[in-house]
């Protein structure tokens, strides 16, 4: 259950609900993904993919689906549905392997002023927009992930200017902050690097991350990206592309 967020992995539908009594009902079914009922010749070209051989209880061999979906699965699964299942259940360990990895990475709490003040960005007065070629992001993300560039040098070019200004009066008050936040990035950012992912999974690894950092009240989606691009701009996220 929690390593599918509570839902279904194929058709994204609740795996808890509430009925009108209030409480929660179980709406599914832990599935073997390989399944110990099939033939002979599924079996082989299952297992080809597999490391359960014949364990097919074992954790990397189960996954939460609602009762639909695994009734469904579990009638006549084909190969192409195996393989899609199994891919699902390698990224969400992945994911979770992550999650544990990163949750022993700090975070200053005065990062939260930092979103907060984006947040709250219309109060601010006319922006600054930062006159710059955008090459070190250019240098640092490949150039066929061209959606990601544009996105994190639009972010760079109108709120760059204004998040390092926030910095600098959190850093006015007690000094060696920034240092200390830009070093906690960049640590969470080899952490996900170490995984081989690629940049635009490593951006989204890195906004959730800093989400999961803030209070609830404080998790803007828009305004955590505008701060993950800073740190790209200012180095702490991604390295600059090998020739």
């Amino acid at each position: 259950m929690i390593e599918v967020g509570n839902k279904c992995p194929l058709c994204n539908a609740p795996l808890l609900v509430h009925n009108g009594k209030g409480k929660n009902v179980k709406r599914y079914k832990i599935t073997q993904i390989l399944p110990d009922n099939v033939s002979r010749d599924l079996y082989l070209a299952f297992s080809k993919h597999s490391r359960v051989h014949g364990k097919y209880n074992h954790p990397d061999n189960l996954i939460a689906m609602c009762t639909e979906c695994s009734t469904d699965y579990l009638s006549e699964p084909t190969e192409e549905e195996f393989l899609h299942l199994l891919e699902i259940k390698k990224a969400l360990q992945q994911r979770n392997k992550l999650r544990l990895g990163m949750d022993n990475v700090g975070l200053e709490s005065e990062i939260s002023e930092v979103v907060n003040g984006m947040v709250n960005i219309d109060k601010a007065g006319e922006l600054a927009e930062l006159r710059m070629d955008a090459l070190k992001v250019r240098q640092k993300i490949e150039p066929t992930n061209k959606l990601l560039i544009d996105s994190i040098t639009d972010d760079i070019t109108h709120y760059y200017n204004y998040i390092e200004g926030l910095f600098a009066d959190i850093d006015g008050r007690e000094s060696g902050t920034f240092d200390r936040i830009a070093s906690e990035v960049r640590l969470a950012y080899q952490k996900i690097k170490n995984e081989g992912l690629s940049q635009e999974a490593v951006v989204e690894y890195m906004t959730n991350w800093l989400k999961e950092k803030l209070p609830v009240g404080q998790r803007n989606q828009m305004a955590i990206s505008a701060v993950i691009s800073f740190f790209v701009q200012n180095c702490e996220v991604f390295d600059e592309i090998s020739e």
